[in-house]
């Protein structure tokens, strides 16, 4: 029998009733047609086959049922469906051949691949690696095992037939999955991504999709389609659709979701004089790696005996900064609560030159085992921060991970940040104040949402190369005179009002925009936003780690 940890380790989350037929009821068409599961699993997809093909009048559906699983657990399982003639194998689809004497191609290769990392799986991730780069495609090292059983399952699909899987959300957001979706479209003549509003797949953290491709060898799709349910019960895969063919571009495909014309506008100021991405005016790096954060970020009260000389304000998580710009205030009040304001950053000096507090301090590290975390071991001595990450104060904080809006926020308390909270150190002389500013925009909390992450949880995440890569109007000096407004508003998380007064100023009196064409921008980041938000109030493992990581 399967135990949770058992699946886990496979990466194997059975498929809801609802979503495996609606997979086979578009994929299998034809009373004769076959159907493939290179990881069959609890059988949803082989057994809701059987039925779609005795619907359709196969004489003897089983025998016309094709599966693979390296569990024997899996296998035992299926033994009354093979009995009945299916043809069910005990192997690694990665390991078999398509065409070859253990199984045909069929005319539907339907399935839900394990989702297991690359690092966890030994040696499937070179088998992997080698799939891959027959197809012509080299694999990330951070790619996940449904990444080459994905292009296997493509080579299993006959001249004309059809792959329908069930995928994680990377194959929207990664980088390395365009290229799988790429080499998907040269084979098949039409493809579509189906996504949800809501978090619809039990036992898994991970956001799923579905990817529908058709007429396997009939000419390369001009583009994937992106269709949209709010959950399962909606869900009806028709063999026509009217959704819109998304073309290949530097988008990813959640900018199918919202409106042609949005995006249109959006690419127009992006190409326009009158923006500039966030990486032209500024580099954003991550705060500094502690590995110990309970022991580097401390109250003010417990280094009062500590020197001065190495002791730093400090933020250790975006939600202790109330709004778009950091005050020394700021810092008296979340002293006045206890919060951790001070980071230590002691230098490389022997024992003798440190203070007793601070030798008090390393020595009750050593007991608690801190020494030996990775950050803290990879460390001589432990206890040194990398100097490049306490050097200067950035001149401005962005949010890594936001549950609602991402902030921009001026750092005029001159703080040091862990690695809960990027740095951004701004480049030729930039005003701070006007780059917070105006960072407030619908321009920019769109970008926000195309170029950042959002997984099964609903928190937008922003790496420091992809928030380099998000759009503001360009630096203005009257864009300083808006921050005072903004900074109170977002204290008071008037968002809302925030972006109408920036969008006013900057957008439509500085860049020109139409007002209507404002309202656009915003209806398109709300969409996407109210979308990830809406996956993780269904989800409670998602609210939680809402609740203690983001804001």
């Amino acid at each position: 029998m399967r135990t949770d940890a058992h699946r886990k380790s496979l990466g194997a989350f059975y498929t809801p009733e609802l979503m495996a037929g609606a997979l086979i009821d578009w994929a299998v068409r034809e009373a004769d047609d076959t159907v493939l599961d290179p990881s069959f699993g609890g059988l949803a997809f082989l057994t809701q086959a059987r039925r779609r093909l005795e619907e359709l009048g196969a004489p003897s559906p089983a025998s016309q049922l094709y599966g693979a699983d390296v569990d024997p657990a899996a296998v035992e399982a299926a033994a009354g469906l093979a009995a009945a003639g299916a043809r069910l194998v005990r192997r690694d689809f990665l390991q078999l051949a398509p065409g070859g004497r253990v199984l045909q191609r069929a005319s539907a290769v339907v399935g839900n691949p394990p989702y297991v990392r690359y690092q966890s799986v030994g040696a499937s991730r070179e088998r992997g690696r080698a799939v891959a780069a027959r197809q012509g495609l080299r694999l990330s090292r951070l790619a996940s095992s449904w990444a080459p059983l994905l292009i296997h399952a493509a080579d299993f699909v006959a001249d004309g037939g059809r792959l329908a899987q069930v995928l994680p959300a990377e194959l929207i957001h990664s980088q390395y999955a365009d290229r799988i979706l790429d080499h998907i479209c040269d084979r098949f003549r039409r493809v579509s991504v189906v996504m949800f509003d809501e978090h619809v797949f039990p036992g898994a953290q991970e956001e799923v999709v579905l990817l529908c491709a058709e007429d396997r060898g009939g000419g390369r799709a001009t583009g994937v389609e992106v269709r949209s349910f709010t959950n399962l019960e909606g869900l009806e895969l028709s063999q026509t659709s009217s959704a819109r063919p998304h073309p290949a571009s530097r988008h990813k495909l959640l900018s199918g979701l919202v409106s042609p014309r949005a995006i249109e506008l959006y690419d127009d100021l992006v190409a326009s004089d009158g923006t500039r991405l966030l990486g032209d005016v500024a580099s954003v790096d991550i705060g500094a790696v502690t590995g110990a954060n309970s022991f580097f970020v401390r109250s003010a009260r417990a280094v009062r005996d500590v020197p001065a000389e190495f002791v730093r304000e400090a933020v250790s998580k975006a939600a202790h900064i109330p709004g778009a710009r950091l005050s020394r205030q700021d810092l008296r009040d979340m002293d006045s609560k206890g919060l951790p304001t001070r980071m230590l950053v002691l230098k490389g000096q022997s024992d003798p030159l440190l203070s007793s507090s601070v030798r008090r301090m390393i020595e009750e590290g050593e007991q608690s085992g801190i020494d030996t975390r990775y950050k803290c071991r990879i460390r001589d001595p432990w206890w040194v921060l990398p100097a490049r990450q306490v050097a200067q104060p950035p001149a401005l904080f962005l949010t890594y991970m936001a549950a609602g809006y991402p902030r921009l926020v001026a750092n005029d308390a001159g703080a040091l940040s862990t690695n809960s909270v990027h740095g951004v150190r701004l480049l030729n002389g930039t005003d701070p104040h006007g780059v917070a500013a105006s960072f407030y925009s619908s321009l920019t909390m769109l970008s926000a949402e195309l170029v950042g992450r959002s997984y099964g949880g609903g928190v937008l995440k922003l790496e420091p190369t992809e928030a380099e890569r998000l759009v503001l109007a360009r630096p203005a000096s009257r864009h300083r005179a808006l921050l005072d407004q903004v900074d109170s508003l977002v204290r008071a998380r008037e968002y809302d009002r925030a972006l109408a007064l920036v969008d006013q100023s900057v957008l439509v009196e500085d860049l020109g925009v139409a007002p209507d064409d404002v309202a656009l921008l915003r209806s398109a980041a709300d969409r996407l936003r109210q979308r990830r938000l809406a996956r993780s109030s269904h989800r409670a493992q998602g609210s939680a780690y809402l609740s203690q990581h983001a804001v």
